[in-house]
């Protein structure tokens, strides 16, 4: 099953050991927070490898980081 969610709705990433009672080894969980409407949601995601959640959470960063220097660069400061 896919899985979307706009980049415009990306608010971060982390490695978490679990999600809703559900427990996992130390980072063995790409956690992606995102927003939908006013609400902050997390989606755990486990993946068979584990090894590039460090790269996903790095990735996901920087599209929010581009993201919000898009969203201020026309702001009237």
């Amino acid at each position: 099953t896919d899985f979307f969610v706009p980049a415009a709705q990306l608010r971060g990433a982390r490695l978490d050991k679990g999600i809703a009672g559900k427990v996992l080894t130390e980072g063995g969980l790409l956690v992606v927070t995102w927003a939908h409407g006013d609400k902050l949601i997390d989606s755990g995601f486990r993946s068979d490898r584990a090894a590039e959640h460090a790269a996903w959470v790095r990735s996901i960063d920087t599209l929010v980081t581009q993201n919000s220097s898009i969203t201020t660069e026309g702001a009237e400061r």
